[in-house]
């Protein structure tokens, strides 16, 4: 077999031919061994010899947290294919969208989503080698066309990976293989900072993937498990009844568990001693509600570490260590965690003038796994003199109301002040008079119902600014999220379309 010389390639390849009997992945309780996912990551591979379609070519996975597809994604790494995870959790016609964007040798997607997405219609329109994971660890090639293989830079580029799409539609990066490699070895002292045990990888808890194989942490975490050897629990969506089991099954002292998910876990009202032995929860993708935090750190005895990363840099630049709350008490506990200065360069510079601060401004970073160039984010953050990382807003998220600017977590966090509101959003919408005005989206605690859109609206005006106070409120069983738990803007502002149409028809001449 023709493998692509790289060490995230080779690394995986002896992961899956040195371990075999060393337990893999974990599906809905049953251990299979590194041996069963070397089976379907062969059979996949054998297949595409066969079809014609050489390693280091462009090739889609429609990706689900399961057996066949996690085995199948590492071997297209092992290949030194470049994967291009495509979502399932989408209508045929943007599955269709998407695949036409980018030219591939081939798709590769399980038997159900074969029948169920019409991905062999959509494949002969494309032209495109349809490969079918079948249920026994086989591989079907369905040759729609003859379509010549379409070959990337063998082996430079791993995946080409979407963003969350939370606020439009994704776009994607390419993760090279380099960066990938530099991210996952990063990611071991990472995870030593958060006061993980130093133990061989297959001695370790088993990693928890809770985050879509389509996301870039989800893809990070089928990876690292490859490449590593690391055991990985399969969650196809997170579970806050199967976290919680794994973590009293498996001991971890330390677990990810993102914001949203973290209410969730609350919610469950676990004992002490389901979690007794975890020591810190690590928590990103999204700012950390403290109220949350601090209730699960005084519950369960834990301590809450922030990060700070992004789909561009292939994993985490910033992150809090197990021994802040020794060093400085809760005085950073606002903060993300501390820059990783081996890692990225940061600078803050002004909104305005685009020149470098010591204040609050946009924060602009160069991650040296990634590339030499600087990009501005559109993070509203600040750098205290210890190296902690403040993230304030988003500037692209700023709210511009007849000239006044509103930070939506500004209002948010007002509106969480009251003890009945679970979680809320705040977003901008058009308005014909002022440009924009920010729009409240609430989730209340089950038996809160005496709430309503009015008495919040009496509450914001308590504690905001004039020209702070939503001019909508919106209450909603639960908050609109992604795949990956983060809040779906598209659907928020979908809520005031009514709203916004009334509005337009009052300054309509």
């Amino acid at each position: 077999m023709d493998l692509t010389n790289n060490p995230v390639s080779s690394r995986i390849s002896s992961t899956l031919n040195t371990m075999p009997d060393r337990e893999a992945f974990e599906i809905e309780g049953v251990w299979k061994t590194w041996s069963d996912v070397a089976s379907i990551a062969r059979a996949l591979q054998v297949r595409l010899e066969v079809v014609g379609i050489p390693a280091g070519s462009v090739l889609g996975l429609v990706g689900r947290n399961r057996m066949a597809c996690a085995s199948a994604f590492l071997g297209l790494l092992e290949r030194g294919d470049c994967v291009i995870p495509v979502s399932p959790f989408q209508a045929s016609g943007a599955i269709f969208d998407d695949l036409s964007e980018i030219a591939m040798a081939g798709l590769v997607a399980e038997q159900s989503d074969v029948d169920e997405l019409g991905l062999v219609e959509i494949c002969a329109r494309q032209a495109m080698p349809l490969l079918a994971l079948q249920a026994d660890g086989s591989v079907i090639a369905s040759l729609a066309a003859s379509a010549p293989a379409v070959v990337s830079n063998a082996g430079t580029v791993a995946f080409l990976i979407g963003t969350s799409g939370t606020s439009g539609r994704p776009k994607r990066i390419p993760i090279r293989y380099d960066t990938l490699g530099a991210s996952i070895d990063e990611t071991a002292q990472i995870n030593k900072e958060f006061g993980e045990e130093e133990l061989q990888p297959w001695e370790q808890p088993p990693l928890i993937q809770y985050s879509p194989l389509v996301h870039i942490t989800g893809s990070l975490s089928i990876s690292r498990a490859g490449i590593d050897g690391r055991r990985l629990i399969l969650l196809e969506k997170f579970s806050a009844i199967e976290w919680i089991r794994a973590i009293r099954t498996y001991h971890h002292r330390i677990a990810g568990l993102p914001p949203a998910m973290m209410k969730m876990v609350l919610d469950q009202q676990p004992s002490g001693e389901d979690l007794s032995s975890l020591t810190a929860v690590w928590s990103g993708s999204a700012p950390v509600d403290l109220r949350v935090a601090d209730e699960f750190a005084r519950l369960y005895d834990v301590r809450i570490l922030g990060n700070y990363g992004a789909t561009e840099y292939c994993g985490v630049i910033a992150n809090s260590h197990y021994s802040d709350k020794d060093e400085f008490g809760d005085a950073k506990k606002k903060a993300v965690g501390r820059i990783r200065r081996n890692v990225a360069d940061f600078r803050i510079v002004d909104t305005d003038t685009g020149r470098e601060t010591d204040g609050q401004g946009l924060l602009e970073v160069r991650v040296h796994r990634v590339g030499p160039e600087w990009v501005r984010t559109s993070d509203i953050a600040s750098i205290d003199d210890d190296d902690f990382l403040y993230i304030h807003g988003r500037s692209d998220d700023a709210i511009n109301r007849g000239g006044f600017k509103i930070v939506p977590e500004i209002v948010s966090d007002a509106l969480k002040l009251n003890k009945s509101v679970r979680d809320a959003v705040v977003i901008g919408i058009p308005d014909p008079r002022l440009g924009q005005v920010p729009a409240a989206v609430v989730e209340l605690y089950p038996g809160e119902a005496t709430e309503t859109p009015e008495s919040l609206m009496r509450f914001a005006r308590e504690h905001l600014v004039a020209y702070q106070v939503p001019k909508y409120i919106k209450i909603v069983d639960s908050l609109p999220r992604t795949a990956s738990m983060k809040f779906d803007r598209r659907q928020l502002k979908a809520l005031f379309e009514d709203s916004m149409q009334m509005s337009k028809m009052r300054d309509t001449p």
